[in-house]
């Protein structure tokens, strides 16, 4: 029995050493607060000069990004325009300018004129067919002559 009054005992020792980080973990909290709130105003100020430095390289560190921008910007053509732009692109894909929408449109009214000119020889090429009807062959007429029977053989 002796074993089971230890085990107690240190369950009771671990529970008490639990109390104790709690009380002394209260305890400096409680003098760290009581400090800080007898120092709150130079707390405060403290605080306040960090985030006035922080304000200052902020507004360094935009400026910066701002001037990058800027350059980048005006590094563009102030003379760009999106149609000119598509109108470029176009031109260097169908390797033809604005002459060349021309020269295409004449190449396509050639063609049709040729077109037309195959369609009208065909059409010439088949009316006289659908002009001149076939006849049909006279009928012959039918005539049944009479062939001599041959001899008969007497026997």
């Amino acid at each position: 029995m002796a074993k089971s009054s230890d085990d107690k005992d240190m369950v009771r020792k671990i529970w008490l050493a639990g109390i104790g980080a709690y009380g002394r973990a209260f305890t400096e909290a409680k003098g760290a607060v009581d400090s800080l709130t007898g120092k709150s105003s130079e707390v405060f100020d403290d605080l306040v000069q960090k985030g006035e430095m922080l304000e200052t390289v902020g507004k360094y560190k935009s400026k910066e990004l701002l001037g990058k921008g800027k350059s980048a910007v005006e590094d563009i053509k102030p003379d760009f325009e999106i149609d000119d732009r598509i109108a470029k692109m176009r031109a260097r894909l169908s390797g033809m300018g604005e002459s060349g929408t021309d020269k295409l449109a004449k190449r396509v009214d050639a063609m049709e004129a040729k077109l037309d000119a195959i369609l009208a020889i065909l059409a010439k090429l088949d009316a006289p067919e659908k002009k001149v009807a076939k006849r049909a062959a006279p009928k012959k007429k039918m005539t049944t002559q009479k062939t001599k029977a041959a001899p008969k053989k007497k026997s």
